[in-house]
């Protein structure tokens, strides 16, 4: 009787959490949700202090970080959790822009996302390839110049003073 209550329980947050989903016509079902269909460039690869690795979506809109699975990858073969309560991706389907997706957003349980009690459905414009290597090269020729004008000023200096 136990088992039947649980299962009833868990059948009624499924389609509950479906229901609310297909309301805004943003989220995805459970059909259309894959970390395969997140680019790996839009994907940061994360790895804690014991060398464990795990994947991180940027959702700059909100300024936070999604956690695309809440197993971690270890050296070891084994697999450890993320933080319980962690915000991650619970569903992703594409958006009709090339440079965006609809996630519908969780929290790490167990090594489980758990839908939220709310519905979090988000856009979260995803970077397009390279962005990332010109902003560092962009960055890398203001450092070498803020370099040169250092030395310069310290030559300067250094006549001066003699």
């Amino acid at each position: 009787m136990l088992l039947l209550k649980v299962t009833l329980v868990i059948l009624i947050l499924e389609i509950g959490e479906r229901t609310m989903c297909s309301a805004s016509g943003s989220c995805a079902t459970d059909g259309d949700s894959s970390p395969v269909n997140l680019p790996p460039s839009s994907l940061i690869n994360s790895t804690d202090d014991k060398k464990c690795t795990y994947q991180l979506l940027a959702d700059l809109t909100n300024m936070e970080f999604l956690v695309v699975n809440c197993t971690k990858a270890c050296p070891t073969a084994e697999r450890q959790t993320v933080v319980d309560g962690e915000h991650c991706i619970v569903t992703v389907k594409a958006s009709n822009e090339t440079e965006e997706v609809f996630v519908s957003v969780g929290k790490c349980n167990r090594g489980s996302c758990i839908p939220k009690d709310t519905r979090d459905c988000r856009t979260v414009s995803l970077p397009k390839p390279g962005d990332d290597e010109k902003g560092d090269e962009e960055e890398d020729d203001e450092d070498e110049e803020e370099d040169e004008e250092d030395e310069e000023e310290e030559e300067e200096e250094e006549e001066e003073e003699d």
